[in-house]
C-alpha cells in the first residue's frame, strides 16, 4: 500500500483496516473464490483488504482522478488478478467534468464548478461478466447507476455501496438508494450509519442471478 501521508489516505486506511469499513454481515452470500469490482478504487485500500480478507480471483478497479489512480496501478501492479482502469463509472461513455486532487473526495464536478474532464465509461455496456461483489464508492456518481433501468439485469449478486446526499435526486439518499436496489431486484439489504449524516453503507443482494436483458 502506498499512502499519502497528512491526507485523508490515512483516515480511509484506518476506516477499512481499523474499523472494518467494509466487513460484510454475516449471512451475505460471497461464494469463492471471488469476482469483484470496485467502482472508486482510490488509491487502493478496498483492494488489498479484499485480497487479505477474500479468496479473490479477479478484482477490476474504476478510478477516474490521475494521482489517485498512479497509486492505484502501482499498488495493483504485483497482483496478476487485479486489473485497474483509469475512468469514471457512469451510465454512459464519453467524458466527465471532474474535481480532481481531493484525494478520496474527488468527484463529479457539480454544475457550478469548472472541472476537468476525464473519461467515463458505461458500466452496463463493459464485458464485466458475472460479479460476485460490486463495491461502490464514487462520491454521488452512483445515482445514475442506481436509476438505470439496466441495474435490474446487472450480473451483480453483491453490492456494497456508500451513498452520498451529493446529487441525490431524491433525498433523503438512504431511503432512495435502498428503494433502488430493492427495484432491481437486491431483495436483501442492510444499511449501516456513516461518518456523517449526509453518507452511509449499503449492503444488498440478490436470492438468484439477475435476470439476462431483453
Amino acid at each position: 500500500m502506498l499512502l499519502r501521508h497528512r491526507t485523508r489516505d490515512i483516515v480511509i486506511f484506518n476506516e477499512i483496516f481499523d474499523r472494518y469499513k467494509y466487513e460484510p454481515p454475516a449471512d451475505v452470500p460471497l461464494d469463492q473464490p471471488l469476482s469483484i469490482v470496485e467502482l472508486g478504487g482510490n488509491v487502493g485500500l478496498f483492494g488489498s483488504w479484499a485480497l487479505r480478507r477474500w479468496n479473490v480471483r479477479r478484482l477490476v478497479s474504476f478510478e477516474a482522478d490521475p494521482a489517485n489512480y498512479r497509486l492505484l496501478q502501482a499498488v495493483a501492479a504485483p497482483h496478476r488478478q487485479w486489473q485497474t482502469v483509469a475512468a469514471a463509472a457512469s451510465n454512459r461513455a464519453g467524458s466527465m467534468p471532474f474535481v480532481t486532487g481531493r484525494y478520496s473526495e474527488s468527484r463529479a464536478a457539480c454544475d457550478d464548478e469548472a472541472g476537468v474532464d476525464v473519461p467515463a465509461v458505461d458500466l452496463f455496456a463493459e464485458p464485466l461478466g458475472s460479479v460476485n461483489l460490486m463495491k461502490i464508492d464514487i462520491e454521488g456518481s452512483e445515482w445514475p447507476i442506481l436509476q438505470d433501468p439496466r441495474l435490474a439485469a446487472l450480473d451483480a449478486r453483491v453490492i456494497v455501496i456508500e451513498w452520498h446526499e451529493r446529487h441525490c435526486p431524491s433525498p433523503p439518499g438512504e431511503h432512495l438508494a435502498v428503494r433502488l436496489l430493492r427495484d432491481a431486484g437486491f431483495s436483501r439489504v442492510i444499511t449501516r450509519s456513516g461518518r456523517f449524516p449526509s453518507n452511509g453503507i449499503i449492503w444488498a443482494w440478490r436470492q438468484t442471478a439477475a435476470p439476462l436483458a431483453s
